[in-house]
């Protein structure tokens, strides 16, 4: 007996190493967006849980919930409140502005402070306790259309762009650190390197006419442009070991289509790949690059997945028979997403070296869902309610949790 129990130690202080080191908290996977998160292992998807989340209300999820570890979620929901919540507890609410919802995600700083904006423009800072911290308006214009880009947070500083070509770079005290003037709305996901050097889209917001890729240094200056030949950039622009990476749609004869672009540190082009579908959705693991994205037709639930090596060589495709809806998640062996046809919505896994669907999961009978999950450092998949606030987990059983593989 005690051999067992001694064996069980020292798996459960093996799987912990396996933890996520946080220096800020970022959607996408991190500052780089390439939704890798092999780091942990591969998914947990074996067994469903549902635990129901005490509320006053049936507010729901809107937003992509932040992971702060352990068992910690920032959960925005419809009554304008940002909550912590905790196993089945909410620790917390923080009531938003003029019960106004949120203009894009949640990110967070080192000391698990918060940072958001709401449909004001308010730019506001609330800190681990729920207590607010600063609330900066960056919409001096009141612009009534006025929408944000994803927040990137690195080395404590947060920065967004507008749909009125501004970008803003805040420390973590709410003071403007610099700012940029385009003359074109920015891409809505945008990336940085370890460098502090920011890749982000001028975008046109049309299909027929030429985006723009723009590299941002990391005092605020442009350090240079290219253009993206009749492209419209729709996919995150991430970037991986030095490499660029984005998809454009075009339009074609048979309706439109989309270019992979892979691009050096300097925005030299390296490769295109075009394929036809509309890819909306990238990720990297170091040593392929995943492309997902949906056919163009009415009512047409088809989800195309092609797969490079890093000089550009096409490993392989799948399609599935449902409409891609999430980020792809990348595990050490396997990557999940979720989608959805005329049946609901479910959960994919297949296998990051040949495309081979390993598993589904059906979510078309369970009560309404932010179909974009949250993994936690256990390897399990959280999505949370987004009629009421409840938390559907996939997990495994407590033994095969420990075992690292």
């Amino acid at each position: 007996m005690k051999y067992t129990l001694l064996i069980i130690l020292i798996l459960s202080l093996f799987s912990c190493s396996n933890k996520r080191e946080f220096a800020q908290y970022n959607h996408y996977g991190g500052f780089d967006r390439n939704n890798d998160f092999s780091i942990i292992g591969d998914f947990n998807f074996t067994i469903v849980n549902t635990t129901k989340i005490s509320l006053n209300n049936f507010s729901g999820c809107y937003q992509t919930p932040l992971y702060l570890g352990d068992d910690d979620y920032i959960v925005p929901t419809i009554d304008a409140k940002i909550n912590l919540v905790r196993l089945d507890t909410i620790i917390w609410s923080y009531k938003v502005d003029n019960n106004l919802n949120l203009l894009a995600d949640i990110v967070a700083d080192s000391s698990k402070n918060l940072y958001f904006v709401n449909l004001d423009g308010n730019f506001i800072s609330v800190n681990i306790n729920g207590k607010e911290r600063f609330n900066v308006n960056i919409n001096p214009l009141k612009l009534q259309l006025f929408t944000i880009t994803e927040p990137l947070i690195i080395n404590n500083k947060i920065i967004i762009g507008t749909n009125n070509g501004d970008l803003l770079c805040y420390d973590t005290n709410g003071k403007l650190i610099w700012s940029n003037k385009f003359s074109l709305p920015l891409s809505k996901v945008f990336s940085a390197d370890k460098g502090d050097n920011i890749y982000i889209g001028l975008s046109n917001n049309q299909f027929g006419t030429s985006d723009t890729l723009i590299k941002i240094g990391k005092l605020g200056k442009e350090i240079i442009r290219k253009p993206t030949e009749n492209l419209r950039i729709i996919s995150p622009i991430i970037n991986r070991d030095g490499k660029i990476y984005f998809a454009g749609g075009k339009r074609t004869i048979d309706g439109v289509s989309s270019e992979i672009v892979c691009l050096d540190d300097k925005l030299n082009i390296l490769w295109k790949k075009e394929v036809p579908v509309l890819v909306n959705q990238l990720s990297h693991n170091g040593k392929t690059l995943f492309a997902g994205g949906f056919a163009s037709g009415v009512n047409e639930y088809k989800t195309g997945i092609y797969t490079y090596d890093t000089n550009g060589k096409e490993l392989w495709n799948n399609y599935l028979d449902a409409k891609i809806s999430s980020p792809m998640l990348i595990g050490e062996d396997f990557f999940v997403l979720t989608a959805t046809n005329e049946n609901g919505a479910g959960i994919f896994v297949l296998s990051n070296s040949k495309g081979e669907l390993i598993k589904t999961h059906s979510l078309s009978n369970e009560t309404p869902l932010y179909l974009i999950p949250t993994v936690s450092d256990n390897r399990d998949l959280n999505f949370f309610g987004s009629q009421t606030l409840f938390l559907l987990k996939l997990t495994e059983t407590p033994l095969e949790k420990i075992i690292p593989y």
